[in-house]
Order: structure tokens, then sequence, then C-alpha cells
């Protein structure tokens, strides 16, 4: 279990550097989208490609959280969250694809 753990966290570290810099690639083409005056729609598809990547960070963030909770490092705070934003923000990554079917 120990070795499971261990490739856990290396994995996470190692998948989640590159998707910053991707994250961080998409912020700086939208921007420059922006000052260009580019079309709504490709604004559009860059930030949903950029949500996509902090999901994606988010996700492995969650892996690394995970870790920390199973070893009893780390305890949770529940909170209540508003269901219908929710709900919004996890389709968000979504609509590209459905809009191109």
């Amino acid at each position: 279990m120990q070795i499971k753990k261990k490739f856990v966290r290396y994995i996470s570290h190692e998948i989640r550097t590159p998707l910053s810099a991707v994250t961080m690639g998409l912020q700086v083409l939208s921007y420059d989208l922006r000052s260009a005056g580019a079309a709504d729609t490709m604004l559009a598809t860059v930030k949903t490609l950029e949500h996509a990547s902090d999901v994606a960070v988010d996700i492995l963030n969650d892996l690394l959280l995970y870790d920390k909770l199973d070893s009893g490092l780390l305890k949770l705070d529940v909170q209540q969250i508003p269901f219908k934003s929710f709900v919004t923000e996890i389709m968000e990554p979504f609509q590209l694809q459905v809009q191109s079917a």
C-alpha cells in the first residue's frame, strides 16, 4: 500500500506541473486573442479549454489531499454549496463537446 501511495504522489506532481504550464499558456493565449479582437467563439473555446485544464489540476490536487486524509494529516471541512452553481460548474468542461455534436 505504501508503494501505491508514493506512486500516486509522484504521478500527481509530475502531471500537475505540465498541466499548470498548459493553463498558463491558455491564459496568455486568451489575453492575446482579446487584445487582437478575436471572435467571441474563439475566446469561449479557449476559456473552456482553460477551465478543463484547471479541473484536471484540481483533480490531481484532490488526489494529493486524499492521500493526506488517508494518512490522518488533514481533516475534512464540510461546507454547504449552492447546488445549481455546482452542477453548472461540473457541466462547463463538456459544453464544447455538446456544441460540436
